[in-house]
């Protein structure tokens, strides 16, 4: 390191830099936890051309260094003089009399936590260099060099920078293109394979750099992708994290593709958007440059790393749109009214939207003030749909907020963005982003206060809030109200968050100019008065400010030590978010294990505010989850007094985010309105669920039994009748219905003959039916006998059911399924000629096929685990248990219903 640090203070003290400049940014260094220097006089310093790097005046490093209590020491190593000096002065006198180039420095940074850490890759130029022949030597006089890397964190203001500065004379462009693009990779026979298509883009302009092509996730195949544990950092863009791709066949190409999760806010355009080159992986990107699709142009692009997200679709099934969509017949633009159709057929598919939306906003040469009226509001109309189906897109908020601005001025955009914070409140970056438009657009400080203060209160608690945090403390700097900034750190230092220490580090440094009632609450102070009063030394005003103010110190100490042990309880589980926002792709099973666990730790630390904080962070990322808004919703109903909020949760899921073709939640919060004495809603939730998916057999019997509970048995079988009799029923669903009708007469009127008239009724009409027949069959079972009258007389019934199941057409394996517990019966309720039965019964069920009875055809009744009959999942064989292991065990490891108890 000595020997690097030497040729590079010899080759810039002689020959320069190629170039320097002055910077008035607020410069900051970070180590060991201590901000040891904040300069405004940093100067760019070209060492090779790609890049600078930031030089700081040695003068503010030394008046540092001598302020009492300071955390920085300086120490002064190697000399380094120009190149052949050395040994041209060989004596010490000579030696003495020769100025260096410049010298090392070695800086230790304390922090009293923990530890000191020394840095020893500095270089400190010398004063004399002002004198220098070479102009760019003269610049380099009197500044220091510290190693980039040798830094823990380098800021530009509040900004945290990467990997070196950014360079002040390269740019970044994000241009928006409808230029369709293809991307292929070459396969294991050589043969093209296509992984990505898309009909627009984004295109990434990076000065000197080629340009690079950041495409929609949805235009993704998600089948190739496989995660990688790379990540990099770029000082223009943010860090990157990667993809490998595998091929079929087995072919696979190691980190080639990255995305951007949370890039820098000049490249805020292609967050979660991906990316990918020719650099490790023969690919090249199709660009259609022309409408006519034959005109194709091939673009090779060399360096560079790219990444796909894997895709997936939000639902199978679409809700329907209630209302007519945007009207575009006004216009001539064949595509755009074709996607508008295309919206129109499948209002579930997200790209289809992404799609009308930028075409849509393209209209007339891009939206403005000057804009057809119809080309405005068919925009608005889609926009208000959009976002009314996906309205935890915060991005397309503040898109739309930017248009309304465009074209209607600051109150109509003000509107979009609060219409966008009651969707999405817990946003730290659209909470920013209007509050920077209202600093932009009213000089009225109580309201952009007021703003202030309702953004701390929806997102403040997010641990990556210190965008917004950083802005309401630069507010407050630029109108000059020091007490207000102080107010707010006073509260942040409490808060866990990513950057703690660099918010307690202001803390502390403006502390020392408060009064005492200001650092502590009255409680703590008062405190500290009367520990000292108690020991009974005599002590001036001024002595007794002094203790306080150590005592303070040393409660501050206390906080920060709390709120540090928060955060790194945290950070196990905030380091493991790969996706902070929404979007309709399914998240892998390591995200939702992740979220599991922290909602787990949440609950456990028993802060309902942070708790709640954290469901509503948890239910944006997995929005299109069940198990969360149930989770959600169960952990709020055990709270006190809290069921107005169970039940906003449960409108959300069931309105907004939760599929209809998925409707537990739906049936949840159907049982939970009863619960409140609602029962009218829930009827109308039942009702809702039916006129989508008429089979669903839950929901038919949820609905006939809240007849039941309200308005009486008979009134519940009224209802089974009616949807018995209605033509959108299947003949299962309706097999089943007339099982729950009996069922009812049985259980409820207790019926006993009524219920099994109902079922030999029936009996033609459902001979296929598997549920029809097996409620029968444990009807039959469940029904007591006593002495040996009864006990025949239900032998016979038992087997007239099974004799008919037997030859109701229905598949051998379903039988063979039914047949089991016929099995158990015979075994435990059977008479003295039981097993004769048994035995014959056996050998025609499953014995070889020369024996067995004619059964229907088994792929007539395909079971969700792939064969027929019952659904008994393989892994209960393959643990060494019976068929019989999935319906409910007695203590004696029988099934309930064999002798007689429980429901089948």
């Amino acid at each position: 390191m000595a020997d690097y640090l030497r040729k590079l203070a010899q080759k810039l003290g002689t020959e320069g830099p190629i170039k320097t400049l002055s910077t008035p940014r607020a410069v900051k260094l970070l180590h060991n936890g201590q901000y040891f220097l904040t300069t405004t006089n940093a100067r760019y310093v070209w060492e090779i051309p790609p890049y600078p790097q930031f030089y700081v005046p040695a003068t503010e490093l030394r008046a540092e260094a001598e302020k009492a209590g300071s955390c920085l020491e300086i120490k002064e190593g190697e000399e380094f003089f120009a190149p052949g000096s050395e040994s041209a002065a060989t004596s010490s006198e000579a030696q003495a009399k020769k100025e260096p180039l410049a010298k090392q420095w070695i800086l230790t940074i304390n922090n009293s936590e923990g530890p000191k850490k020394t840095i020893d890759q500095a270089i400190a130029f010398s004063p004399s260099l002002s004198s220098s022949s070479q102009t760019t030597a003269k610049d380099l006089a009197g500044l220091v060099k510290i190693e980039f890397s040798s830094i823990d964190q380098w800021f530009e203001e509040d900004t945290p920078i990467f990997v070196h500065p950014k360079d002040p004379f390269k740019r970044i462009d994000i241009l928006t293109s409808h230029r369709p693009i293809k991307v292929y990779v070459s396969g294991v026979n050589g043969k093209r394979i296509c992984i990505a298509s898309t009909p627009s883009a984004h295109h990434l302009y990076e000065t000197g750099l080629p340009c690079r092509f950041y495409m929609p996730l949805t235009a993704v195949l998600a089948s190739v992708l496989r995660p990688s544990e790379r990540r990099t950092r770029c000082p223009y863009k943010g860090e990157a994290e990667y993809y490998s791709v595998e091929l079929p066949g087995g072919k696979v190409y190691e980190d080639v593709v990255w995305f951007y999760n949370r890039p820098t806010v000049e490249c805020a355009g292609i967050m979660g958007e991906v990316c990918s080159s020719s650099c490790d992986m023969p690919i090249c990107f199709s660009q259609v440059v022309h409408s006519d699709q034959s005109k194709q142009t091939q673009l090779h692009v060399d360096g560079g790393r790219t990444s796909f997200i894997p895709t997936a679709n939000l639902s199978s099934e679409p809700r329907r749109i209630e209302a007519a969509m945007a009207d575009f017949s006004f216009t001539e633009d064949v595509e755009l009214q074709k996607l508008n159709e295309q919206v129109l057929r499948e209002p579930e598919e997200f790209e289809h939207w992404e799609k009308l939306v930028r075409a849509a906003e393209s209209q007339e040469s891009g939206l403005n003030r000057n804009s057809s009226p119809q080309a405005i509001a068919a925009t608005r109309d889609v926009y208000d749909r959009f976002l009314a189906r996906f309205p935890l897109f915060f991005g397309y908020w503040k898109k739309y907020a930017d248009l309304e601005f465009s074209i209607a001025g600051p109150e109509a955009a003000e509107m979009v963005y609060e219409r966008g914070v009651a969707s999405i409140g817990i946003s730290v970056d659209l909470w920013a982003n209007y509050c920077n438009f209202k600093l932009e657009t009213t000089h009225d400080i109580d309201v952009i206060r007021e703003l202030f203060e309702r953004a701390k209160k929806s997102a403040g608690l997010d641990f990556l809030a210190h965008p917004f945090w950083d802005k309401y403390i630069e507010f407050e700097e630029r109108i000059e109200a020091h007490d207000r900034v102080f107010e707010i750190l006073s509260e942040i230092i409490h808060i866990p968050l990513h950057q703690y220490a660099r918010y307690f580090e202001r803390y502390r440094a403006l502390s020392a100019n408060r009064s005492l009632a200001e650092l502590a609450p009255a409680n703590v102070i008062e405190g500290f008065r009367n520990e000292l009063a108690a020991d009974m030394q005599q002590r001036t005003d001024a002595q007794m400010e002094q203790e306080l103010r150590a005592r303070i110190d040393q409660y501050h100490a206390e906080v920060f030590q709390q709120t540090q042990t928060e955060t790194t309880k945290r950070w196990t589980y905030e380091s493991e978010v790969k996706r902070p926002y929404y979007h309709v792709t399914d998240l892998d099973d390591a995200q939702l294990a992740n979220w599991r666990k922290y909602l787990d730790f949440e609950e456990s630390e028993g802060g309902y505010e942070r708790t709640k904080f954290l469901y509503e962070r948890c239910l944006v990322t997995a929005a299109n989850y069940d198990e969360f808004w149930l989770r959600y919703a169960r952990w709020m109903q055990a709270q006190e007094d809290k069921q107005n909020e169970v039940r906003n949760i449960l409108q959300r899921a069931s309105c907004v985010f939760v599929p209809i073709s998925r409707p537990a939640i739906r049936i949840y919060y159907a049982q939970f309105e009863e619960s409140m004495d609602n029962a009218s809603i829930a009827n109308d939730v039942y009702e809702a669920i039916l006129m989508i998916l008429p089979n669903h057999l839950e929901t038919i019997i949820c609905l006939a039994n809240l007849q039941r509970r309200v308005s009486g048995v008979e009134q519940a079988i009224e209802t089974l009748k009616a949807h018995l009799g209605s033509p959108e029923k299947s003949q299962s669903t309706r097999g089943a219905v007339v099982s729950e009708w009996a069922r009812l007469v049985w259980e409820i009127n207790g019926q006993v003959d009524e219920a099994r008239a109902i079922y030999q009724s029936h009996q033609q009409d459902y001979s296929a039916c598997n549920t029809f027949w097996l409620n029968w069959f444990f009807f039959e079972i469940r029904q007591p006998a006593v002495g040996p009258k009864q006990q025949s007389e239900h032998f016979h019934r038992v087997k007239a059911v099974y004799d008919a199941i037997c030859s109701s057409g229905l598949p051998r394996r379903t039988v063979q399924d039914i047949h089991c517990f016929y099995v158990v019966y015979l075994r435990e309720r059977g008479g003295p000629d039981a097993f004769k039965e048994l035995v014959r019964r056996d050998a025609e069920i499953n014995g070889p096929l020369s024996v067995q009875r004619g059964f229907a055809n088994d792929d007539d009744d395909i079971g969700v685990v792939g064969y027929p009959g019952l659904d008994v999942h393989e892994s209960v064989f393959v643990a060494g248990q019976g068929g019989l292991s999935m319906f409910p065990q007695a203590a004696n490891g029988t099934p309930q219903n064999a002798n007689g108890a429980g429901r089948y």
